[in-house]
């Protein structure tokens, strides 16, 4: 485990964005089922706020900088399921919402997917049913108009 923590704090700290795309659902599996919860949110705290700062220095083209929003937009959903985990449901609600609202402005669907699945756990621990409802229903209207790719598609 200390060889992949290593790892990922590398390509957070040198934005390699494409390796923490691809390691991320991993990851995120390995400290939900094993945990410890708080580092789980800690290390997609890191990464999400990284990323994010390295969106305000652009480098590349539109059709880069999209998927690194696309990066974030999972990155940040992944840690939002964290933070609900831990008991921060306002904070994990925020920053859904932001994931969503990153994965309406780009082509690939996990972070918008993860975000609207994470405000639906918030709304059902909170006994907000009729939230829930309407969370999940726009869940499965995105994954039949366009279906996760990849590992994700697993992990959903």
């Amino acid at each position: 485990l200390d060889n992949i923590r290593q790892a990922w704090l590398w390509a957070v700290h040198n934005q390699q964005t494409t390796l923490l795309d691809q390691s991320a659902v991993g990851l995120w599996q390995y400290y939900s089922m094993i945990g410890p919860l708080q580092e789980g949110e800690s290390v997609f705290a890191q990464a999400s706020e990284a990323l994010q700062a390295g969106l305000r220095q652009p480098k590349g083209d539109a059709a880069t900088a999209r998927l690194r929003q696309s990066i974030l937009s999972k990155l940040s959903a992944i840690h939002a399921f964290f933070l609900v985990m831990v008991g921060k449901y306002e904070e994990a609600a925020t920053l859904a919402q932001r994931a969503v609202d990153l994965g309406r402005a780009n082509e690939r669907a996990e972070g918008l997917i993860i975000g609207k699945v994470v405000k639906g756990q918030i709304a059902q621990l909170t006994g907000n049913y009729e939230e829930l409802y309407g969370e999940m229903t726009e869940v499965f209207a995105q994954v039949a108009h366009q279906p996760p790719q990849g590992y994700c598609k697993e992990a959903l």
